[in-house]
């Protein structure tokens, strides 16, 4: 493809260098890296070396430049919102990791600028793109276990991500929301980098059109403290199956369809499914393919794909990108990112995951945070008390940084902690 996307890298940190540095560089025939920008030194110095692109110590300096059509955003979320305006406003093509940003009211700003701007703007969240989310959608789209009511996650992830998965699944946003939550104390340990003394269980039932109810239950989604590993549970209820997806081991799961024959919905024999495996396909290096219903990080393994067998037929989902080296479904996933908002940028390709879905991920944060306030009352997604807690955060990323967090050339100026 000669028609590559020029892209900036800003914001060189720890998820640029962790999964920018490993996947880009694979897909050459989408995007050409043709500069890099963060403050530290030793941030755009190791992404400048990586890619052999011309470095910049500032977002002015690198709009001034302008090396780029396009621009990969991965700083602090609190910055998210001043660099997305600030690339909108010189027409730069932009794709923002997650979070989105700190409120609701600058992700609104964020997408009507982009608009107004006629600018390609997107949200990078890549987990609805995982094997099993791809897998269970063509199912439910194929009808394969009946019309779906309930799906419930149990320490699987909670929040944004999940947010937009919920989206993903349900085809449409939710009406409303229940939600409880329970903060408890637990001893001082790292995680990911970060240092925890409690965690918060919540609970969160979203209500969506057509009756479907989507339930997140998770009280600490990295599986530390001896919690459910993750990738955690997932079950997804349809009339005469389910899709499940339950964790084994750390980082490691099986999933698999489970269908009622209908000769024993009434023999007597109660209802009880048989199970079908859904099945991860790999290559080892020796070129060798094997299946195997465990999903498993591994670094000697190439992820090809994944699949089920069903009385109806073969499900399948593939690794676009395995024969270009990216190896894992994690990888995988964000090279998808990455190749549809290289489509979207260069020539309008529709995208699955917009910007006013990005926005209500964010609102479904700030609703169930409001539903869990009222100690579990149904909370409408329209409730004008979403826009005061709004508000009332807006304010606290005020105090927290000492300046208005719409101030676009005050926070883009600001050197964030080091991510």
């Amino acid at each position: 493809m000669t028609n590559l996307l020029d892209v900036a890298l800003i914001g060189c940190g720890r998820r640029m260098q962790r999964v920018y540095f490993a996947v880009l560089p694979r897909l050459a025939e989408w995007v050409r890296v043709t500069a890099v920008c963060d403050p530290r030194a030793e941030n755009r110095e190791a992404a400048a070396m990586h890619f052999g692109a011309p470095a910049f110590d500032s977002l002015s300096a690198l709009l001034k430049a302008r090396p780029m059509v396009a621009a990969f955003v991965a700083t602090p979320p609190s910055s998210h919102h001043a660099v997305s305006c600030l690339l909108s406003e010189h027409g730069v093509h932009h794709l923002v990791e997650t979070p989105m940003c700190d409120t609701l009211a600058q992700a609104r700003d964020m997408a009507a600028r982009a608009q107004r701007k006629d600018v390609k703007f997107r949200v990078a969240e890549q987990f609805w793109r995982d094997p099993v989310d791809l897998l269970a959608r063509k199912l439910m789209a194929a009808g394969a276990i009946g019309r779906v009511g309930r799906i419930t996650h149990f320490q699987a992830h909670l929040g944004y991500h999940n947010n937009s998965r919920h989206q993903l699944m349900a085809g449409s946003a939710p009406i409303a929301v229940n939600a409880l939550e329970s903060r408890m104390d637990t001893v001082h340990y790292i995680n990911t980098e970060r240092n925890h003394r409690d965690e918060t269980f919540r609970n969160r039932s979203f209500h969506f059109p057509d009756g479907l109810l989507i339930t997140d239950i998770a009280g600490n989604i990295k599986g530390a403290l001896g919690r459910y590993d993750r990738p955690g549970l997932m079950e997804i209820d349809g009339t005469h199956g389910a899709i499940v997806q339950e964790a084994a081991g750390h980082w490691t799961g099986r999933a698999e369809v489970r269908l009622v024959p209908a000769a024993r919905l009434t023999d007597g024999s109660g209802g009880y499914s048989e199970s079908h495996p859904i099945l991860y396909r790999y290559r080892d290096d020796d070129g060798e393919v094997a299946e195997s219903a465990l999903f498993a990080r591994a670094d000697d393994l190439v992820y090809l794909g994944a699949h089920v067998e069903l009385p109806q037929g073969r499900f399948t989902v593939d690794n676009d990108f395995a024969p270009l080296g990216v190896a894992t479904p994690g990888q995988a996933a964000f090279a998808g990112v990455v190749r549809d908002f290289s489509e979207l940028a260069r020539a309008g390709a529709p995208d699955p995951f917009t910007p006013e879905m990005a926005v209500m991920s964010l609102t479904m944060e700030l609703a169930a945070a409001l539903s869990a306030r009222r100690e579990g009352a149904r909370v409408a997604l329209t409730d004008p008390e979403i826009e005061r807690l709004d508000a009332e955060r807006f304010g606290a990323v005020r105090a927290q940084f000492g300046f208005d967090p719409l101030d676009i050339e005050a926070v883009a100026a600001h050197v964030f902690p080091k991510p």
